[in-house]
């Protein structure tokens, strides 16, 4: 943790001088936004990045290398359970319960703007009621285009997170590597981008170090690779758009009902098509379906408990939005969810399916109340949940 704080320092500081905005709000509740030019001109490495600037987003790590992240009432030392979406649609940015959002593979050069949304509201078919991240996209300029980043560094003389404690010393941090390349082609109605991102962060810390020493052997490193690829095509006034990725992980897993941390290889690997299509002047209907596959395996010292999971989530969701008029969301949400653990699982496949909506409580959205439901079942089961919402402005600035 101590290796990035200055960094993140001067991270808030450039954030706070470029201004985060707050964004037109949603039907549902205001949005701050921070924009990727912003990331870039504070010197963000790294996509995930952006939380350290989403403030007052309560923010922190561990390991200097994965983040934890809560809206303001919640905790950031829970497990996850924050909705990420790109470009509107749902994808896996969970890590074991901590928040990861490098593994999507996303490239700072693509990140147009990525908006905070506090409130329960509903979004990708989903109640969320743990904050939202959503990620906007940009598409590559006409033409052929590439971009490559490399960045280093040892920090000397930080005290470390320990400095008034007994397991306080002497410590130098190696930031390890941030290195990002990709390259994109737009012609026409159609473009097609590939990226490939990959970090690396060495515990130098004698406390930390010593407990990943524990857990990975005599060099312990945390390393993060991720591939992705992007292609989209418009046709008329419709959108469609695929997304392949790929990504590795090599860290350590907190095992709480063992008390102990384990070396883990974690593979995850998802592909996507998405699209919208414009029904009349009023309405747009939007579509996409997912298949995301993720493999757990041990690594490091072979006296530590092992684990071995392998799951796996298919997920189709079709929608109609209203521009105007009290229904502005309906739609219907499908998911297969299936695993396999080191023992065998009472339940290894279980099957959802999840009718939402939402409703406008009165004729000018942005001051009406609004509803939103999500009915789910399956397997015997069914679940309700729904939220309703009222914005209020203050001030200039202020709901």
């Amino acid at each position: 943790m101590a290796a990035r704080l200055p960094r993140l320092s001067s991270l808030l500081l450039a954030g706070a001088c470029a201004g985060t905005e707050l964004a037109a709000q949603t039907d549902t509740a205001p949005v701050e936004s921070v924009t990727g030019e912003t990331l870039r001109r504070a010197g963000a490495t790294r996509s995930s990045d952006v939380l350290p600037l989403a403030t007052p987003w309560p923010v922190s790590t561990v390991d200097g290398f994965t983040w934890q992240a809560a809206p303001p009432g919640g905790s950031p030392f829970t497990p996850a359970r924050t909705l990420v979406l790109v470009d509107g649609r749902r994808v896996e940015a969970d890590f074991f319960g901590r928040l990861d959002i490098d593994r999507l593979g996303m490239p700072l050069e693509r990140i147009g703007r990525v908006e905070f949304i506090e409130l329960p509201h509903l979004a990708g078919g989903r109640i969320t009621t743990q904050g939202t991240i959503h990620i906007h996209t940009t598409e590559p300029e006409p033409g052929t285009s590439a971009h490559a980043r490399y960045a280093a560094g040892t920090e000397i003389g930080d005290p470390g997170p320990f400095a008034f404690t007994p397991a306080g010393g002497e410590n130098v941090d190696r930031l390890g590597h941030d290195v990002a390349a990709g390259a994109a082609h737009r012609a026409g109605s159609w473009f097609a981008s590939a990226a490939l991102t990959s970090s690396e962060r060495i515990p130098t810390d004698p406390a930390i170090a010593a407990r990943y020493r524990a857990a990975l052997g005599r060099r312990p490193r945390l390393e993060s690779t991720a591939l992705s690829l992007h292609a989209g095509l418009r046709t008329g006034a419709s959108r469609h758009r695929f997304s392949l990725r790929h990504a590795r992980q090599d860290g350590v897993l907190w095992l709480t009902p063992l008390g102990a941390e384990v070396g883990i290889h974690e593979r995850v690997t998802e592909a996507g098509l998405a699209g919208a299509t414009p029904v009349g002047s009023e309405h747009e209907l939007s579509w996409d379906v997912a298949h995301t596959a993720s493999r757990t395996s041990p690594r490091g010292v072979e006296d530590r408990p092992a684990v071995l999971w392998e799951t796996g989530t298919t997920e189709g969701r079709l929608e109609l939005v209203q521009r105007r008029g009290r229904l502005s969301t309906a739609g219907v949400r499908l998911r297969r969810l299936t695993a396999r653990g080191p023992d065998p699982l009472s339940n290894p496949t279980i099957s959802l399916a999840t009718i939402y909506a939402e409703l406008t409580l009165g004729r000018e959205r942005a001051a009406a109340p609004v509803v939103a439901a999500a009915l789910t079942g399956g397997d015997g089961e069914t679940g309700l949940a729904a939220v309703v919402s009222r914005t209020w402005t203050l001030a200039a600035g202020s709901t």
